[in-house]
């Protein structure tokens, strides 16, 4: 979709205007990529993901992606690094999103969330976890922003929203993928998204000593 491609080219373009000047050494991450082999800018992007690799996750988890991530994942294939880009963390690759995916599916085939529910906020349904959600991000403590393949009377194939582990909240972020890479690329340009070294991009207001995302306060915790 030339769309995607666009708000990425946005997106990149941001990145080398401030990033152009770090090298490795200068920054914080650590990585395993040969020395021999190029660099890419803070967060560290993965090249895009072939038709098989994304194939391949589809068959994992049953059922096709929505054609603005489909897209995505052909310009990057998720992130090489931990630090945020947009959302709750960094973006999955296809392998990373059917590991997490199949962590949760073992989880509720277990039946570890029969006696729980969530607290959602409309169109999405009051479930822990739904098989058809896509883990798309990862913030290391078992949080994700998800595309939501099945919605609740009034949402939307394909919307955007949170799931936290040991919180019952499930905001919704965003109608689509393409509206939620549309808004970060709008955040970076505007100043609204900065980089941290600790965390990656936060929002400008936001105390960089706590600027991970927080937990919907006023839910409760299961």
């Amino acid at each position: 979709m030339e769309a995607v491609v666009f708000q990425w080219e946005r997106i990149e373009a941001h990145m080398d205007e401030h990033f152009s000047n770090i090298t490795p050494s200068q920054s914080s991450f650590n990585t395993e990529q040969d020395d021999a082999l190029p660099r890419p800018s803070p967060p560290f992007l993965n090249p895009g993901a072939t038709e098989d690799e994304i194939l391949v996750a589809e068959t994992a988890l049953g059922f096709r992606f929505p054609e603005d991530f489909r897209a995505s994942l052909k310009r990057h294939n998720g992130q090489a690094n931990n630090h945020t880009l947009i959302g709750m963390g960094p973006l999955l690759s296809t392998e990373d999103i059917v590991s997490q995916w199949t962590i949760w599916k073992e989880l509720l085939d277990d039946d570890t969330f029969d006696d729980v529910h969530s607290d959602p906020d409309p169109g999405v349904k009051a479930v822990w976890w739904n098989l058809r959600w896509i883990p798309i991000t990862y913030d290391g403590a078992g949080d994700h922003d998800c595309i939501d393949m099945d919605p609740a009377e009034g949402g939307t194939v394909g919307q955007i929203i949170e799931m936290w582990h040991d919180d019952s909240g499930r905001p919704l972020r965003s109608p689509s993928f393409l509206a939620w890479l549309t808004a970060c690329a709008s955040d970076l340009e505007d100043g609204v998204l900065i980089w941290d070294n600790d965390c990656g991009f936060v929002q400008k207001e936001v105390d960089t000593q706590t600027s991970l995302p927080q937990k919907p306060q006023g839910l409760q915790t299961i």
